[in-house]
């Protein structure tokens, strides 16, 4: 299990060659509780993108994300707008209200399995005061968890963490 703070900003490496292909900017999660991919930076000059799906990533760690070869990494004009537009995009500072329709916090950190992509708990804020005087709440997704545009409704109020 890894958390989506772990991996960004690493190196992307292939196995391959050994070599660096560019580095971890975000985890893109798909609309439920899975893990697409990651957008990588591959550029040397200013910020160019590529796409590394969960099905090519070998493994993934703090340290560093493996790939086969370079021809894992999608190279697109505009991937960044895609899936924004699509609605497929990291799902940090997303608002989690509960069934009732209480705000539960915005989004900080998640965990993820490697293996499956599947994303287990995530991790709350309700602002830096409440961080600081009482912590991150963490929670688990659930089943019957519920993926909107805007919100993440966990029911029953969410299973703490």
């Amino acid at each position: 299990m890894e958390r989506f703070s772990d991996v960004s900003g690493v190196p992307v490496i292939c196995a391959e060659t050994g070599e660096k292909a560019g580095t971890v900017e975000t985890v893109v999660c798909k609309e439920n509780d899975r893990v697409l991919g990651f957008l990588v930076n591959v550029g040397r000059l200013g910020n160019r993108y590529g796409f590394v799906f969960m099905e090519d990533v070998i493994d993934a760690d703090k340290n560093l994300v493996t790939v086969f070869s370079k021809k894992n990494i999608l190279r697109k004009k505009g991937i960044v707008r895609e899936y924004r537009k699509n609605g497929s995009w990291s799902w940090l500072n997303k608002k989690v209200i509960s069934d009732d329709g209480k705000l539960l916090g915005t989004i900080k950190d998640g965990v993820f399995d490697v293996n499956s992509g599947k994303i287990s708990e995530i991790e709350l804020s309700l602002g830096i005061l409440e961080d600081l005087r009482d912590g991150r709440r963490r929670f688990r997704i659930e089943e019957d968890t519920e993926f909107g545009e805007e919100f993440i409704v966990l029911k029953n109020g969410g299973g703490h963490g």
